[in-house]
């Protein structure tokens, strides 16, 4: 029998506090999870997006005009302050805030940039708990940087860079989204590597194919003219013109 009574109602409500209190946790955490899964697919999005644009600049291969085809790219689809594309000893392309002092072709001089590229590693510097300070600047605006390694076959050969001015938080999604451009672009340059070794080997095989049939193509097709020369003249001027046309479109072709 339920007992009435001042203590029961107490009981009561503290019953419907925690009621209430564990239903606003569960819908918080509900929006949370929402919140995460989409900003999770935008980023994907975005990161594909991105890929897709850069695809074909990668078959050109990694050098200072494509990475700066690229910086323009992930620039324009993230909207950050400034992006920086490296090798492994200097800034190949540079995009935004900064870049009356971040120059293209100068030396690698930041910290964080040395230890992702040594270490292999992402470093963050949100510009709260721990701040970017440029090296060559004590007026530059940027405030924080997101520096992920670019690699192929988990050999670093440069880093991909995103940066933020002072006045602009580093979201969340820029920092997952730049991880992911950076992985998508390290796979593309893997394959774009692949294509180009497979294209070598191709005409590398042509060329010995070529090297062994010209010979003897050449040593009967002049016994053949020799032969034609005894009863036409003319026809085996003609041969001898078509034999000339050949290997000049050969020659031109090996070069």
């Amino acid at each position: 029998m339920e007992r009435s009574g001042p203590c029961a109602s107490y009981r009561r409500t503290d019953d419907l506090v925690e009621f209430r209190g564990t239903a606003l946790f569960m819908s918080i955490s509900r929006d949370q999870k929402n919140v995460y899964e989409r900003v999770a697919a935008i980023s994907s999005a975005k990161a594909f997006k991105i890929a897709e644009r850069t695809l074909n600049i990668l078959t050109r291969g990694f050098n200072q005009e494509t990475a700066l085809d690229m910086a323009k790219i992930i620039h324009e689809e993230t909207g950050v302050g400034a992006v920086a594309i490296t090798d492994k000893e200097k800034v190949m392309a540079f995009i935004g805030y900064g870049s009356d002092h971040h120059k293209p072709g100068s030396s690698i001089v930041s910290p964080l940039t040395k230890i992702a590229i040594r270490e292999n590693k992402v470093i963050f510097a949100d510009g709260e708990r721990d701040r970017y300070s440029c090296p060559l600047s004590d007026k530059c605006p940027l405030n924080s940087v997101l520096v992920v390694p670019l690699h192929i076959d988990h050999d670093v050969i440069g880093t991909i860079k995103l940066y933020e001015p002072k006045n602009k938080q580093f979201l969340n999604m820029n920092k997952t989204l730049g991880e992911g451009i950076t992985n998508l672009l390290s796979n593309q340059l893997l394959l774009s590597r692949y294509e180009r070794q497979k294209n070598l080997l191709i005409q590398t095989e042509l060329k010995l194919l070529q090297a062994q049939v010209n010979p003897h193509f050449l040593f009967n097709s002049l016994n053949t003219i020799i032969s034609i020369t005894r009863n036409n003249a003319a026809r085996a001027r003609d041969l001898l013109i078509h034999l000339s046309n050949f290997f000049r479109k050969n020659l031109k072709a090996r070069q």
